[in-house]
């Protein structure tokens, strides 16, 4: 009677600890959702488990939730893959990858259309007792790419404390739930550094050096429509210049609580010099006094001579013999180019009037007659 007792106590000793040893094989939250041609990484892992503490692992597919499973790769049977994706797994597309004794990766190097399915991860059992799950699986949804990134080129150069616009247009076709982001960085040498932020929860995050200048307001975002934004870096200072690119990403919300990025694309934008402010005001200087001595002599063939030569420079004078030099004080203008100076035009002498022809109908009026009485003659 005591035997029994003690067998009894052995056997639901066992039994206990069996119980609480209940395999659990979970996998990523899904349902996934990717782009076509993107890496795909599932993971798996296994606890509460009784034997070796490295486990294997089988991965399976099936187009739907209870349909027929077809072996994609296994953590220690080579021949376990079927043939249709042989080809695939030897060449790297599709591997398993062992993170820790319990746990696995499958990873599809470009993800494919055809892809799309639910997927099985499996152990086989090293438990003294069978109990709890072998196998978990999850649903993932391919989705073709059709993320946009548009920016529009800044201006190359700016003048010192004038305002600069960062204009992007990043869109997507929405056949998933999805959410897009779009990032500001500049880039100057090998270094590139994060501006601004802005989603995918509809929150900013501004690089280190940029909170502060965010927070005074020194830098703006505009969310328009459509998909454009516009990033305004008020009064820019030399510290500005720079290339500057535009990034826009694909975002999915799993159930597990992550936001996983699914795509992205990123473009530059364009190179923008700041023009310091003392520099600026000179060459403006200089351009409207260019522009008013052009205004003041449009077209003195002289003028543009002397234009050509920087200040104090005589030109070809300067290689002239002593008897050339000699002769062009007595001739100035003799050893000058023809054309350096336009010919004076001939003067015209004033001429004396032309004589008047007169003809028989045009007599000259008549004398002044002396008036003609009679003179009486007295005789002494």
């Amino acid at each position: 009677m005591k035997m029994d007792s003690c067998l009894f106590t052995l056997v639901f000793g066992l039994s206990m600890l069996g119980g609480c040893l209940a395999r659990v094989v979970t996998v990523s939250p899904g349902p996934l959702i990717r782009v076509e041609g993107q890496t795909v990484s599932i993971r798996c892992d296994v606890t509460e488990y009784s034997g070796p503490s490295e486990q294997d692992f089988e991965w399976a597919m099936s187009k739907e939730a209870n349909g027929k499973k077809m072996n994609i790769i296994s953590s220690f049977d080579t021949r376990y893959s079927n043939p249709l994706l042989r080809k695939r797994v030897a060449s790297g597309d599709i591997s398993v990858v062992r993170l820790k004794d319990n746990e696995v990766e499958l990873k599809i190097a470009e993800v494919k259309s055809t892809d799309a399915g639910f997927y099985w991860c499996q152990t086989p059992s090293t438990d003294s007792v069978i109990s709890g799950n072998y196998e978990a699986k999850v649903q993932l949804t391919v989705i073709l790419n059709t993320l946009k990134v548009s920016p529009l080129t800044p201006p190359p150069v700016v003048p010192e404390g004038s305002d600069l616009t960062l204009s992007c247009n990043v869109t997507r076709e929405l056949s998933h739930p999805t959410y897009l982001s779009v990032t500001w960085s500049v880039k100057r040498g090998a270094t590139s550094e994060e501006i601004l932020t802005f989603g995918p929860q509809g929150d900013v995050v501004t690089g280190a050096k940029y909170t502060r200048r965010y927070a005074d307001g020194g830098i703006r975002l505009v969310p328009g429509k459509n998909g454009f934004f516009e990033l305004v870096i008020s009064k820019v200072t030399t510290s500005d210049e720079g290339t500057y690119e535009c990034n826009g990403t694909e975002w999915t919300y799993e159930n597990g609580g992550k936001w996983i990025k699914i795509v992205e694309s990123t473009k530059e934008m364009g190179t923008v010099s700041v023009t310091p402010t003392d520099e600026e005001e000179l060459r403006l200087a200089w351009t409207n006094d260019q522009q008013h001595h052009q205004h003041n002599h449009p077209s003195d063939p002289r003028h543009h001579r002397c234009q050509q030569q920087p200040a104090g420079h005589t030109g070809p004078r300067q290689h002239r013999s002593k008897q050339q030099r000699e002769q062009q004080q007595q001739h100035p203008r003799a050893l000058d180019p023809p054309g350096a100076y336009p010919e004076p035009s001939p003067r015209r002498l004033p001429q004396a009037p032309r004589p008047v022809d007169k003809t028989d109908d045009e007599q000259p009026p008549p004398l002044p007659q002396p008036n003609k009485k009679a003179v009486k003659i007295q005789r002494v």
